[in-house]
């Protein structure tokens, strides 16, 4: 087995069901309390926020979360820290009345969440891009690889997010095919995806986390698949940035993007790619431009038409940003992201992973002894899970009168705890379910 803080999940027995059934009809007599007492007894570790936090001794701090809310919807949104709420307010303010300090570096300050994320994920500095949205990101690689005109295949999933399965559906023609691996018990298998692969594989694209139930690939697992055929592997790690360990270095992954607003706790209109350095103007070229891929630039509007200079005299970068950043990014969400990122790094992911890995495991316990079925394999290990609930929309009028956020669905609910979820807070949504 390898080691799961290396950006794998560890071999899974997947249960597909369960014997009672689904929904309230299925609820067992005994008091879900009295299990909790029980559970207790037997040594069951009750996580708090203190013992997720590293070095920090009450993370509910960093937050401005009203006491009686129970967020459990951070697979949709994270919310966003204190000092990172009050930074954007400072800056906006600063723009709006135009008196900014004069030890008020706006630029220096959106020069480090580049620098801080690829820390987070073991990446060179150089291999790390501004995008607008994970979904940008992917687009780049797509049409930096020249697939729009490639021949051969790309294969994905069907748990891959389904912004970018339009995108996949929208290449495919006369001369390249689309391969979508479908899922087998909540998950991808990774024989049918080595099946899929081939030779004439151009890229193989998926979520490291899916959206849609949790499900977190084993990277590296998938990349030696890929690997072996001469195929480069792209991941969405959207969904596992800040919450799942991640090691792009020990993975083997070519290629990734992310935003910002889930576990990272930023905000929307900023996020970043990685792009393995050797790839760079070999397997990815450069089909944008703009100054913020000129170290130098210089416009000489006046000098004489037929000097050297004229129009303008410039050097062109060789970094991940040099082929992929070309006009100012969002100020505010890149100044949120700046302390957002250094909360995570004091905290450690690792501790955010454990933290929530407890709460995860104490409410799929419940809800599966209550009758509800997980539609997230056993032993699956990323921040969300997801359950069928045939009464979702009755349960989510539960939800909104109790102030539970998680992500309801026509008949499924999805829950992704984080750092400041309690076990308290899976409490309260098992008493409200179990009701």
């Amino acid at each position: 087995m390898r080691d799961p803080t290396i950006c794998t999940s560890p071999e899974r027995v997947v249960r597909t069901g369960n014997a009672q059934g689904e929904g309230d009809s299925a609820i067992p007599s005994l008091s879900r309390r009295s299990l909790l007492k029980v559970g207790a007894a037997g040594g069951v570790m009750i996580a708090t926020p203190a013992q997720a936090a590293g070095k920090m001794a009450n993370p509910a701090k960093a937050f401005l979360k009203p006491a009686n809310l129970n967020w459990l919807n951070n697979s949709g949104m994270h919310l966003m820290p204190r000092d990172a709420s009050e930074a954007a307010q400072s800056y906006l303010h600063f723009k709006a009345n135009g008196h900014f300090p004069p030890n008020y570096h706006v630029f220096e300050t959106l020069s480090q969440p580049r620098i801080l994320f690829a820390d987070l994920i073991n990446a060179r500095h150089d291999e790390i891009a501004l995008v607008q949205s994970t979904l940008a990101g992917e687009n780049l690689i797509v049409n930096g690889m020249g697939l729009r005109r490639a021949k051969g295949n790309i294969v994905t999933d069907a748990l891959h997010y389904d912004g970018s399965l339009y995108l996949y559906e929208s290449l495919k023609g006369k001369d390249l095919e689309l391969r979508v691996v479908a899922p087998r018990d909540y998950g991808v298998n990774l024989a049918d995806l080595d099946r899929a692969i081939d030779r004439e594989t151009k890229l193989v694209a998926i979520s490291h986390v899916s959206s849609v139930n949790g499900f977190a690939h084993d990277l590296k697992a998938v990349c030696d698949i890929a690997h072996a055929k001469g195929v480069p592997v792209y991941a969405d790690i959207v969904q596992s940035a800040g919450i799942v360990p991640i090691d792009v270095k020990a993975c083997g992954i070519d290629f990734a993007a992310c935003g910002s607003y889930k576990w990272l706790m930023g905000d929307m209109g900023a996020g970043f790619l990685y792009v393995r350095k050797e790839h760079l103007g070999t397997l990815v070229q450069r089909i944008q431009y703009g100054y913020l891929q000129c170290p130098t630039l210089e416009q000489y509007a006046f000098s004489d038409p037929h000097s050297r200079q004229w129009p303008i005299e410039y050097t062109v970068g060789s970094e991940a940003k040099d082929y992929f950043e070309v006009g100012t990014p969002s100020v505010v969400a890149l100044i949120t992201l700046d302390k957002s990122l250094r909360l995570i790094q004091r905290v450690g992911v690792e501790n955010i992973a454990n933290h929530t890995q407890l709460l995860i495991e104490r409410l799929r316990e419940d809800l599966q002894r209550m009758g509800y079925r997980s539609l997230t394999p056993d032993g699956n290990k990323s921040g969300t899970t997801l359950f069928s609930v045939p009464n979702a929309q009755q349960m989510k009028a539960k939800f909104d009168a109790a102030s539970i956020k998680a992500g309801v669905r026509e008949t499924e609910i999805r829950f992704s705890p984080g750092l400041l979820s309690t076990m308290d807070d899976i409490e309260h949504v098992l008493d409200i379910m179990q009701k």
